[in-house]
């Protein structure tokens, strides 16, 4: 659930991550006290057992979004797997349910190392219950959310309850147990944006309290834009905030992405574009028929998130590096198991950083054999080589 795999992971980077819940059930109610309290128990209960620095955190009652910042890529990724793993047991138990509520892979995106491309991806993640048009201005959010520290310096604090001490004595003990005796208050610590680090905390929370009333002033001008008669105006407003493409990109002219409130419909990153329509067409034997019409043109997901063109393009060059190197590690990986199997010594393969290493291969099946006598083959030639060279 970490979001990574092959994923480059630079730890000179913050990054954004969001997880949606599974079909978009709304699975945490923001209105609940004692659940908020929970949900920021998990963040503080994972950061206590994985040092991750949390730049801003936004959770709403189907997905959230986060900036972290970690040195270390296995402290990142350990972080997201403790955390979504409690989240998921904080909403099973308040659902009275059983099963997985995330989707099976969170998105982790980088943002570079400017103060421009921070500051408007913090932007977005503080605007997120405006954007749902829950509140009119962030501070009036009650939910999990880092914006009573960003706004005011507020500590944060949440509630772990521990369940497995209170389920091995509730077996035990014949009398009511009391659920406030196995809770304890954990605290969740906020760091600001790199980008952010050399100012004094007061000129940090005035930074954040501008952006928080900028982001009420220009809600409140998409609520009266949503008040016409477009339906697609209203979509606009309760755009998808949890997808991993960037509203204001500008490689991309029409994004739709299924809603769970407007069933059949999706939401448009530009308002003024048309949705798809259904249009009836008749067939060479006069019979009507009715189809979708040809699917916009969709975006490719981001993979970094930055202020300008040419950073972008720095960043697909560098990662274009990272993959051949990866690529060509992977497949030295597989050559020297194959060699190790015949019985010839191992040698080291290094991965490039800023990344978790591939597998081994499985021992058995059709691609292991084809990985052997290639292996064979290789030996053979670099043999005939040797005498040669003698």
């Amino acid at each position: 659930m970490s979001g990574f795999g092959r994923r480059m992971y630079d730890n000179q980077l913050i990054h954004e991550v969001t997880l949606r819940t599974i079909d978009g059930a709304l699975r945490y109610p923001s209105e609940n006290k004692a659940l908020t309290a929970e949900i920021l128990g998990a963040f503080g209960t994972a950061q206590f057992e994985y040092p991750v620095r949390i730049h801003a955190m936004h959770f709403l009652d189907n997905h959230y979004h986060a900036i972290y910042s970690s040195d270390e890529a296995a402290t990142m990724a350990g972080f997201l797997n403790h955390l979504h793993a409690g989240l998921a047991r904080i909403a099973n138990q308040w659902g009275d349910r059983v099963g997985p509520i995330w989707m099976p892979r969170a998105h982790v995106l980088p943002i570079v190392a400017d103060e421009r491309a921070q500051l408007s991806r913090l932007r977005y993640v503080m605007g997120q219950a405006v954007r749902a048009k829950k509140v009119k201005h962030p501070r009036d959010f009650l939910g999990a959310s880092s914006l009573a520290w960003q706004l005011a310096g507020t500590p944060v604090f949440g509630k772990q309850f521990n369940r497995t001490q209170f389920c091995l004595d509730n077996r035990q003990k014949s009398i009511q147990l009391e659920r406030d005796d196995y809770t304890k208050t954990v605290p969740v610590k906020f760091t600001p944006l790199p980008a952010l680090a050399h100012l004094p905390m007061e000129q940090v929370h005035a930074l954040y309290r501008a952006i928080a009333n900028d982001i009420a002033s220009e809600g409140v001008s998409e609520a009266e834009h949503a008040a016409d008669n477009s339906p697609l105006a209203a979509a606009c407003v309760v755009a998808d905030p949890f997808s991993p493409l960037d509203d204001e990109t500008d490689d991309c002219e029409l994004a739709i992405y299924p809603h769970p409130s407007l069933p059949g419909s999706g939401s448009a990153s530009n308002c003024d574009q048309a949705a798809p329509t259904i249009s009836s067409l008749t067939t060479a034997t006069g019979k009507v028929v009715a189809r979708t019409a040809a699917a916009p043109k969709k975006c490719r997901p981001k993979f970094v998130h930055a202020a300008t063109r040419a950073q972008i393009m720095e960043f697909k060059q560098v990662r274009a590096e990272f993959d051949d190197r990866y690529d060509d590690a992977r497949r030295r990986q597989l050559a020297e198991a194959a060699r190790v199997f015949l019985g010839f010594s191992p040698q080291s393969v290094v991965f490039p950083p800023w990344c978790f290493p591939s597998a081994p291969p499985v021992e058995s099946g059709p691609r292991w054999a084809r990985l052997v006598d290639a292996a064979r083959k290789a030996i053979a030639v670099d043999g005939l080589a040797a005498a040669a060279a003698v």
